[in-house]
């Protein structure tokens, strides 16, 4: 009785045993233990995705094309207004009867160019002279013109009103002078509602009020429209005045 016992644990132990071998060499739970364990190498992805992900087309935000804005729907382009045209208001030729030396030209400083507002200043190449300086304004109507001369004046010191000579006088007109720059300031009738701020130096305009009022008579003619004529030098016609 004790015999059968013995035989019969001892087979139960040795079936037991045979199983665990068996399961040891199953492929499927060797696949399972080695997935759970171990991580994917990244490394050893397929150079065929990789050179898809580098090929692939960037998005419009990463290539910097046109992006709708408030300003340009859909990405379209928005072109922008150039600056007031003034190159043929006041020219270098205009200045010969007060320097017989090359005019050089630029921008005054302290604002930028803008749709509505424009400067620039002529000076003598050689030498330290300011010259003469010009900024000029455009409105949208006569009244707002005026009312800018208007504004203007305060801004200014030794301020005057203009002279009864001058090309244009009266509220739409003064002038004022100050270190040596003489200044006139007037917003021409008829004159496609700009405001003209001419400025010139003493050491240029020699003649003081006469040069710079020819100056600004030429610049008015020319925005209302008038033909001007060929500046004759203004100090030979002296010259010729002092002898008769």
């Amino acid at each position: 009785m004790m015999t059968s016992t013995r035989s019969k644990l001892l087979i139960a132990t040795c079936t037991l045993l045979c199983i665990a071998a068996l399961s040891g060499c199953d492929p499927k739970s060797s696949e399972s233990n080695a997935d759970a364990s171990e991580p994917t190498d990244i490394s050893s992805t397929d150079s065929g995705s990789s050179e898809k992900a580098e090929a692939a087309p960037q998005s419009e935000d990463q290539s910097g094309s046109a992006r709708p804005s408030a300003t340009s729907p859909n990405g379209a382009e928005v072109a922008l207004e150039p600056p007031l045209e003034i190159a043929g208001m006041l020219q270098s030729e205009d200045l010969k009867a007060l320097n017989a030396g090359e005019i050089s030209s630029e921008k005054l400083a302290g604002k930028a160019a803008t749709p509505t507002y424009n400067s620039v200043r002529l000076f003598p190449k050689k030498g330290s002279s300011y010259g003469v300086g010009m900024q000029v304004w455009k409105f949208e109507d006569d009244s707002k013109a005026v009312d800018f001369v208007a504004h203007m004046r305060p801004q200014y010191l030794g301020v005057e009103d203009a002279p009864a000579d001058a090309p244009t006088p009266g509220e739409r007109a003064f002038v004022a002078s100050r270190a040596g720059i003489q200044n006139y300031v007037f917003a021409p009738k008829d004159g496609a509602h700009h405001v003209f701020a001419l400025s010139c130096s003493d050491d240029f305009c020699k003649g003081g009020w006469s040069d710079l009022k020819t100056l600004a008579s030429t610049v008015e003619k020319r925005v209302i429209g008038e033909k001007v004529e060929p500046k004759k030098e203004l100090k030979k016609d002296a010259k010729k005045a002092a002898k008769k």
